[in-house]
């Protein structure tokens, strides 16, 4: 999948990254009900407490949970479609600045996260090719190695914290829709899922803003360059 695009216009993500974050910040308040209804649910199934069942708890955990899924159904055409949109902006956008060598075309960068299994892993690939680009400082993207660099600490936290925190949500909420000492264990594993996806999203959002800024940084000072040599280029008469 080696890309030969060839981008002419660089365009801002701004607008696709206020969007973005508008949706992230939602999807986490809704991602917060997973702690109350772990905590509730505990309760209810004799986890805490008393060690009694306490159907009404256990109900009333139901509900917040159904609230939460509710509410991110509501989002997940709006958010992912505004993350997927700056994505593969920002992979235009890096093309669009001189840099070369990706593995990943800039559709690929979006078009991982919807395949079967291989959004565990491909998208991290992929992104980190769009991510380690925006890392490079040189004036010349041209005579760059950018992807010898590392993808860093809040990359990889953002991706395994992601990863993870749907595995344990999935997982969650199919253990406590069992019953006895399953379900006892899907109420508790609900919180660290819910934690963890809300730092998957508070993460995703400093990791863009990051990306969206260097980017413009980039652009800057490349077409600035650029627009310097140009000028002093001899001209015939």
């Amino acid at each position: 999948m080696n890309s030969n695009d060839t981008v002419i216009f660089y365009r801002s993500p701004s607008t696709l990254l206020v969007l973005s974050v508008i949706g992230l910040v939602l999807f986490m308040m809704f991602d917060l009900l997973g702690v109350p209804v772990g905590i509730i649910g505990m309760y209810g199934t004799g986890v805490l407490g008393e060690g009694a069942r306490d159907q009404d708890l256990v109900d009333l955990s139901f509900i917040l949970r159904l609230l939460s899924w509710l509410g991110q159904m509501a989002l997940f055409i709006y958010t992912p479609i505004c993350f997927c949109m700056l994505m593969y902006r920002c992979a235009k956008n890096a093309r669009a600045i001189g840099f070369h060598g990706f593995k990943y075309e800039a559709g690929w960068v979006v078009g991982w996260f919807f395949i079967p299994l291989a959004y565990l892993w491909m998208p991290y690939k992929a992104v980190g090719e769009v991510w380690k680009s925006s890392l490079d400082p040189a004036d010349d993207p041209l005579e760059s190695d950018w992807w010898y660099l590392k993808n860093g600490i809040l990359f990889n936290a953002w991706w395994a914290s992601w990863v993870v925190g749907t595995l344990l949500t999935n997982i969650s909420s199919r253990m406590s829709r069992s019953t006895s000492t399953v379900e006892q264990l899907g109420m508790i594993l609900t919180p660290f899922g819910a934690l963890l996806q809300v730092a998957a999203g508070g993460l995703c959002i400093m990791m863009i803003f990051k990306l969206t800024k260097r980017q413009d940084c980039q652009a800057r000072r490349v077409f600035t360059r650029d627009a310097i040599i140009e000028n002093e280029a001899p001209h015939g008469d």
